[in-house]
C-alpha cells in the first residue's frame, strides 16, 4: 500500500505538534483505504449472494412451471387437450409439426390438401441428404467420366494404331 502525506508548511509549532499531525493524517488515510478496500469486497459478496438469491429463486419458478400440468383451451374456455406438463406439451407440439405434410418446398399444405409421401420430417431429411449427396454424387460422375473418356480413347488409339501397323506392315510385304 503506497501512502503519500502532504505537510503543510506549519510557522510556529513545536516538534510534538507536527508528529501528532502527521500520525492524525497516516491514521485517517490507512482508514480510508482499509474501509474502500472493505466496503469493495462486502459489494462484491453482497452481489454474489444476491446473484445466488435470485438463481435460486428462478429455479423454483422455472421447475414449478415445467412440472404443472397445462390445459389447451378454444376460444370458449373448454380444454381441448390436457398434458401432463410442459416436456408433454413441448413433446406432442414436435410430433405434430414434424408429421405435417409439406409440398415439394416444405411449406406446410393447408386445408384438404393432402400429401402421402412428404411429411416436414422426410423434407428436412431429403433436403439434408440432398445437399450432403449431391456434391458427392457429382463429383463421383465426373471422376467416373472422365476415367471412361480416357479409357475409351486409349483403347480407340491403340485398336487405330494396331491396325494401320497391320496395313503397313501388308503394304511393306507387298
Amino acid at each position: 500500500m503506497k501512502v503519500t502525506v502532504e505537510v503543510d508548511e506549519i510557522f510556529d509549532v513545536d516538534g510534538d505538534e507536527i508528529e501528532k499531525i502527521v500520525e492524525e493524517r497516516l491514521v485517517r488515510v490507512i482508514s480510508d483505504k482499509i474501509l474502500k478496500k472493505l466496503s469493495d469486497n462486502t459489494i462484491n459478496q453482497m452481489i454474489m449472494n444476491m446473484q445466488e438469491q435470485i438463481d435460486k429463486r428462478l429455479h423454483g419458478i422455472l421447475e414449478g412451471f415445467i412440472d404443472r400440468p397445462i390445459d389447451i383451451t378454444d376460444k370458449w374456455g373448454e380444454i381441448i387437450e390436457r398434458h401432463e406438463n410442459v416436456s408433454d406439451l413441448l413433446k406432442n407440439s414436435f410430433d405434430i409439426y414434424m408429421s405435417q405434410a409439406v409440398d415439394k418446398d416444405g411449406r406446410a399444405l393447408k386445408g384438404c390438401a393432402i400429401s402421402k409421401d412428404s411429411n416436414r420430417l422426410f423434407y428436412i431429411l431429403d433436403e439434408r441428404i440432398r445437399k450432403t449427396v449431391d456434391p458427392i454424387a457429382v463429383e463421383v460422375a465426373r471422376t467416373a467420366d472422365r476415367k471412361i473418356t480416357n479409357r475409351f480413347n486409349d483403347t480407340l488409339r491403340r485398336e487405330i494404331s494396331d491396325k494401320l501397323a497391320d496395313k503397313y506392315v501388308k503394304m511393306a510385304a507387298d
